[in-house]
């Protein structure tokens, strides 16, 4: 039945099949154990040590967890055994790794099907029960948590009596059925200690198990070591071992709970004991060689992240990214990027980062599949493969001849211990071999005297700025060698272009020299028709009765082809006979004798038409082929114009005719050329052929003047980039040299400047001294002066009384005295304006200086 508020409002519950629901989440069975570590790894609880082991109760397998952390009082445990609470905070710097509220139902219930919880605090000790073999037995509808509270009164512990009922229900489904068994449990909690301790101790029974009975855990191959077999199932297809690896090499902290355990915490401040032995953690970021810091600052972060890169100690198979939040791992060894790929590239190397900026998944083994996670993957594939190319770069430039880092024994760059009693960690100086310490280490045993107690602070790491960053070296070498590679492209570029420029202007004035030879070709089968004397030409009247008279006049029949286009075209040779006989109606089919003539004369014509057409065909096809020089040989009588007037001047002689003969009883016309039509239309004819190849012999020229200055462009761009290097070399060259001498120049200066210096002070020492002498001497000028004038003044007086002998001699006195008062007023007022000159001067010397 449904349960209602006090205003009738259904309350939702949770039904006990949700405890097996909730376990799925963990499907790699350290994921569960993990979430037991973070609760007494947590700042509320801050435990300093933590057991985990295998025991037996009344026969039946179980799995222990004990620490020496706050414990828990009623409320703390009723909220553990609860769905949603988490009230968890940091603390100086510590933060909590649980979140959800949900770590300890999922991880306990994925062990086992039953759990019980032992936890003392101060004066209080509780025990809590989660049971699914009790809910089901009682066919629960709800979730029960039976808690029992023991309240120290005196020297007895009293149990509280509203809590009676729930200690029947533990002593009847638990594996303890006596009020002292839970005792003993209780007081089995940091039992070395004092009697005023406190802490918590989970006890999981009812262990999982596979299809054939046995245990998914391997408590035998390793007496001190919690194990996963490699073929176990639980009969739902699925592995123990983690599935998201894909490499033929698998890490121990797969199927290791020691290894796992080992780099569970980035900074471990909790030692964890297996089965009776301490693990060995490790600062993962400190246990690497070749360390290379760097940066990870995406678009959605205000601070940058740093990212540790090296080279693990441990071999080259376990390599890839290690990532923490908070402290706590969520994947490990993730490989990324080039390391993804079947090849070498990356193997042997670890990266370290902790991203808080992401969510990570309930079960703490993943993080959600968010944009900034798909960009954080990324990055770190980038920057990973960047480390290995610049390790690679640095090694291959100082030991060239040495084999890979990965296939290399390494030391790390850094060694750092644990404190076993403090549990602070402290470095150790170089040339320890931190393989070599006990087992148990402790701060008395530091080399370093100001580190060598367990009240002294703990050292601080190094700063980002005093350790070694990526610079990316190879980058810069990459690029340089990408600038000289596209240099010398260019250069080939360069140099195809002016071969191909050459093999074209070559091309072109072959087809000037085949055009010319084409020209002077046609040329001569034009003018080849066989000479003619006039008796052959003409018909005689008187040769045959019957035929007709001969007309005064002739026409010519050749037909000129118009030269068109940019090269020289072939030209067609006009010079057929034309034979139109119409003759008379011929009942016997005997033809007369103008006809039989006329076959003759074209009979013979065809034939020397047809030798003057395979030797220009024959030319042409020797000239296509290459035959440049004997063409040229054969028509060199055609390179001048005036060679081309006399060949026309020799071939003028043959008269071009055009008979039209007609029957008796009809009108027939004799049509022949004159010598002079003939001469003056094949001048016209040479002339065109010639202003056409000047105008071919113009644009060759125009296009070589091109090409010219293409080449000239192409060679000046060349002798800049030969300016611009050698520029370079010398300042490098001056550099280098300025480096050299800077020391030696300030040397020389330093020098120079002590002995002006000196110079300075003997002057002003020789100045002071002459200015001096030049008082005295100025002082006792103005004393000389002054006596002269009391000398004078003394006669003056002593003349009056001569002269006035009966004047009173006290005003004689008092004009004595008053001249020597203007006197002495003189004197001070030549004084004051030496005075003056000297501080003007030394006004001057200061100013100057």
């Amino acid at each position: 039945m449904a349960t209602f508020t006090e205003e009738g409002v259904p309350l939702s519950t949770l039904n006990p099949n949700y405890l097996h629901s909730n376990s799925t989440s963990h499907t790699w069975p350290f994921s569960a154990i993990a979430e037991l570590i973070d609760n007494a790894y947590d700042p509320d609880v801050c435990a300093k040590q933590l057991w985990i082991d295998k025991t037996q109760i009344k026969g039946v397998d179980c799995l222990t967890f004990m620490d020496n952390g706050a414990g828990m009082d009623y409320d703390a445990m009723y909220k553990l055994l609860s769905f949603g609470f988490s009230d968890k905070r940091s603390l100086r710097g510590h933060a909590a790794v649980g979140m959800y509220g949900n770590g300890f139902k999922s991880g306990s219930m994925r062990l086992g099907k039953d759990v019980i919880v032992f936890s003392k605090r101060r004066n209080s000790m509780s025990v809590g029960m989660l049971s699914q073999t009790y809910l089901k037995e009682t066919k629960a509808s709800n979730i029960i948590v039976p808690i029992v509270t023991y309240n120290r009164v005196g020297s007895q512990n009293c149990i509280k009596p509203e809590d009676m009922a729930s200690m029947q229900k533990i002593l009847k489904y638990s594996l303890f059925q006596t009020e002292e068994a839970i005792l003993s449990e209780l007081k089995a909690i940091n039992a070395t200690k004092a009697k005023n301790t406190s802490g918590t101790r989970i006890i999981i029974w009812n262990l999982r198990r596979t299809e054939s009975g046995k245990l998914e855990f391997d408590f035998d191959t390793e007496c001190y070591d919690i194990q996963i077999p490699a073929d176990m199932s639980d009969g739902t297809q699925t592995k123990f071992r983690r599935q998201e690896r894909n490499a033929p090499t698998v890490p121990d902290t797969d199927f290791s709970l020691r290894a796992y355990c080992s780099i569970l915490y980035l900074k471990p401040r909790m030692q964890i004991i297996i089965r009776g032995q301490k693990v060995k953690t490790q600062l993962v970021s400190k246990s690497l060689a070749h360390v290379i810091m760097d940066k990870y600052k995406p678009n959605f972060l205000k601070q940058a992240v740093s990212i540790t890169f090296g080279y693990s100690t441990m071999g080259k198979d376990n390599y890839g990214v290690m990532m923490y939040h908070k402290n706590r791992l969520i994947k490990a060894y993730e490989r990324v990027g080039c390391q993804l790929r079947a090849n070498t590239k990356g193997v042997g190397v670890i990266g370290v980062i902790e991203c808080n900026f992401l969510k990570p998944t309930h079960n703490k083994q993943d993080f959600d599949y968010t944009d900034e996670y798909r960009k954080t993957m990324s990055s770190l594939g980038a920057k990973l493969e960047d480390y290995w190319k610049e390790i690679q770069h640095k090694r291959n430039t100082e030991y060239p001849n040495c084999p890979p880092v990965e296939d290399v024994e390494k030391q790390p760059d850094q060694d750092w211990v644990q404190c076993d009693e403090c549990l602070k960690w402290r470095k150790l100086p170089d040339g320890i071999n931190i393989k070599q310490l006990p087992e148990n280490w402790f701060c008395h045993m530091n080399p370093d005297p100001n580190f060598r107690s367990c009240e002294e602070k703990e050292e601080k790491e190094d700063s980002e700025d005093e350790q070694p960053t990526n610079k990316k070296t190879y980058k810069q070498v990459e690029r340089r060698n990408k600038e000289m590679i596209r240099q010398q492209e260019q250069l080939q570029k360069q140099q195809q272009l002016m071969v191909a420029l050459a093999k074209e202007n070559e091309t072109l004035q072959k087809q000037k020299e085949l055009k010319r030879t084409r020209a002077s070709v046609q040329l001569t089968a034009c003018s080849g028709v066989p000479e003619q004397s006039p008796a052959n030409s003409f018909l005689s009247p008187s040769s045959h009765e019957g035929s007709s008279s001969m007309p005064d006049n002739s026409t010519p029949i050749r037909k000129r082809t118009s030269m068109a286009g940019n090269g020289a075209k072939r030209i067609k040779t006009n010079c057929d006979l034309k034979a139109n006989v119409k003759t008379v109606n011929n009942p016997n089919g005997q033809k007369s004798y103008n006809e039989i003539l006329m076959n003759a004369n074209t009979m013979a014509y065809n034939s020397a038409t047809m030798e003057n057409t395979e030797t220009v065909g024959r030319k042409i096809e020797a000239a296509e082929h290459g035959s440049m020089v004997n063409s040229m040989e054969d028509n060199a009588q055609f390179e001048t114009p005036e060679s081309h007037m006399e060949f026309i001047s020799e071939r003028s002689s043959s008269p071009m005719l055009n008979f039209e003969l007609f029957g008796e009883g009809e009108s027939s016309t004799w049509d022949c050329v004159p010598p002079g039509l003939c001469e003056e239309r094949l001048l016209l004819e040479g002339q065109a052929q010639q202003g056409h190849q000047m105008e071919l012999l113009s644009t060759t020229r125009q296009e070589r003047d091109n090409y010219k200055s293409m080449v000239d462009h192409l060679t000046s761009q060349v002798d800049d980039l030969q300016k611009q290097l050698f520029q370079k070399e010398v300042k490098n060259a001056q550099a280098e040299h300025g480096t050299q001498t800077d020391e030696v120049e300030k040397k020389d200066y330093r020098a120079q400047f002590q002995h002006v210096t000196e110079i300075i002070k003997k002057l002003k020492k020789e100045r002071d001294a002459f200015i001096n002498v030049m008082s005295v001497l100025s002082q006792l000028h103005q004393l000389n002066e002054i006596i002269d004038d009391l000398v004078r003044a003394t006669i003056e007086a002593e003349e009056c009384n001569c002269r006035y002998p009966g004047e009173d001699m006290a005003q004689n006195t008092e004009v004595i005295l008053n001249e020597e008062d203007r006197r002495a007023a003189t004197a001070s007022n030549v004084k004051e304006k030496q005075g003056d000159g000297r501080n003007r001067q030394t006004d001057d010397h200061s100013s100057k200086k």
